[in-house]
């Protein structure tokens, strides 16, 4: 090998050892997620982009 990096096999051993060991801590939101009623997302995208379509007046 050009690079001098190992085989496939020393890659999957490395790898192996250095797995995590912990469990990954639990979050807590505080918050309720967005309400996503069809009525909030219409709102949601009229507010960021105006209104769209073929609207005459």
């Amino acid at each position: 090998m050009a690079l001098q990096g190992g085989c496939r096999a020393t890659y999957y051993n490395h790898a192996r050892r250095l797995r995590r060991h912990q469990e990954l801590p639990k979050l807590l939101l505080n918050q309720p997620p967005p309400d996503t009623t069809l009525a909030s997302l219409q709102f949601r995208i009229q507010s960021n982009y105006g209104t769209s379509g073929n609207t005459y007046g």
